[in-house]
This record gives structure tokens, sequence and C-alpha cells, in this order.
């Protein structure tokens, strides 16, 4: 109710939450591509390359998607691959660069920058309804790496 009486209080609300979402974007990706029929199962799909003094941790299952996470307990560092039927994303944008790749014949989408002085990537892969996101404080080559290792267990 104090929202409602008091001018400064709703305009502190309103510009918090315009600063909120001009920080953030949400996507939308699903790929009808047929030509990538790999991805038929996001339950089979696991990244074949490892980055360098990383170890996988923690498997976890979520409504339509599983997530792996990774971890380097001596830099203290991580980061999760996360293959899913959902379409939709937020990322931050602020302080980030966003760039349409390809990744083994696939769009994907690269948002890279830093968290806490450190690189921080988010690649985005999408084929046949299926999208995975990797993301991470690690180098945006190394992610584009994982990307390109994707793989689908028959």
């Amino acid at each position: 109710s104090l929202i409602m009486i008091s001018p400064q209080a709703r305009a502190a609300v309103k510009n918090a939450v315009t600063e909120f979402y001009e920080s953030y974007i949400k996507f939308y990706f699903v790929s009808d591509d047929t030509s990538l029929n790999d991805f038929t199962d996001y339950e089979k799909i696991y990244a074949d390359y490892t980055v360098n003094g990383f170890e996988l941790k923690e498997k976890y299952e979520e409504f339509e998607a599983v997530g792996y996470r990774y971890e380097n307990e001596k830099e203290n560092l991580s980061y999760d691959i996360y293959v899913s039927l959902n379409d939709g994303l937020s990322v931050q944008t602020d302080k980030n660069n966003l760039e349409e790749i390809t990744v083994s014949g696939r769009t994907a989408y690269l948002i890279s920058g830093k968290q806490d002085n450190k690189p921080y990537s988010t690649l985005i892969v999408t084929g046949n309804k299926i999208t995975v996101t990797i993301y991470g404080q690690i180098d945006k080559n190394e992610i584009i790496r994982i990307g390109e290792s994707l793989k689908e267990d028959n």
C-alpha cells in the first residue's frame, strides 16, 4: 500500500524493474531443422570434451531437462551443460558480448564477458527442438570446443 500512496516509492519500483529488464534479455529458440536429426533425445546428449582440470561432479534432472555440473576445485571454477526441450532462456546482456555463430553445423549463440573478474561464457546450441546451454566460468574458446563435442548416445 505504500507504493500506491507514495509517488517516490512508485518511481523507485518502476526504476528497479526497468533496470532489471534492461540488463537481461529473454531468448526463445526452437530449431525445426530436420537436417540435424542427431539430436533426438535430450536425455542422451553429452559433451565428449571436458576442460582440462575439470571433472563431472553432479548430474541433475528436471522436467524435460538434464544438467551436468563440472568443477575445478583447485581454482574454484565451474561450468554446466544443460540439455532441455525448453525453448526459453534469460541471459544477462549487461557488459557482455552476444554473437551468432555456427557450431558443428548448427546455429548457436555465444554470450561472453566477465563475472567476478573471471571469464564467463554461455553457449546456446539448438537442433531438432532441443536446446543445449553450456555456461560457466570458462573462456569462450573452451565453451565453443565443448559445444563442438556434443554427441548423442545411441
